[in-house]
């Protein structure tokens, strides 16, 4: 009697642990987990391919990428849901964190760690200064900001920016205007 009832524990924990998630910096392939990291590449809007601490995330319409505590833009924390297929991990769920490495001073001088990445203008002030949007990113444009147009700016233009992260705002040291 003991023998089955030994037996048939061992099957149940089998069969739970089988469908649980797994929570690990090492997604496992072919089994649902969940992974931390810093975002590095996203394509413009939210659908594409990310890179995530290194690796490759595929994003897609149907994929919920929650950012009610943070943006989602290179530099965000995120954490990671999903399954690992091959090389690419599919994600399911990527919830946004507040911080980020672009957060943090990274010298005794102030200097931050600069982020890049280019998009249509939707927005920006009549003045030119203050806050741009371009493909979803509030992008704060100010006096340091050096601005070089090719053509003038405008709603619908394709912009170039260079920058950094402090306190959740990216500040524009350079917009290129194409």
């Amino acid at each position: 009697m003991k023998k089955i009832i030994t037996i048939l524990l061992a099957a149940m924990m089998a069969m739970v642990l089988n469908g649980q998630v797994i929570a690990s910096n090492e997604p496992q392939k072919g089994k649902w987990s969940t992974f931390h990291g810093f975002v590095e590449k996203m394509p413009v809007g939210l659908y594409g391919t990310w890179i995530i601490s290194g690796r490759s995330v595929q994003v897609s319409p149907h994929s919920r990428v929650e950012q009610n505590r943070g943006l989602g833009t290179v530099g965000s924390y995120a954490e990671v849901q999903g399954i690992a297929r091959g090389d690419t991990f599919r994600a399911t769920t990527i919830q946004i964190e507040p911080g980020g490495k672009f957060l943090v001073v990274e010298s005794p001088d102030h200097k931050h760690e600069n982020g890049r990445f280019q998009g249509v203008l939707k927005h920006l002030p009549k003045e030119g200064i203050g806050f741009w949007e371009i493909d979803g990113h509030s992008v704060l444009v100010d006096k340091l900001s050096q601005i070089i147009e090719a053509q003038p700016a405008a709603t619908g233009a394709l912009v170039s920016v260079v920058g950094y992260y402090r306190n959740y705002t990216f500040y524009a040291r350079q917009v290129v205007v194409k």
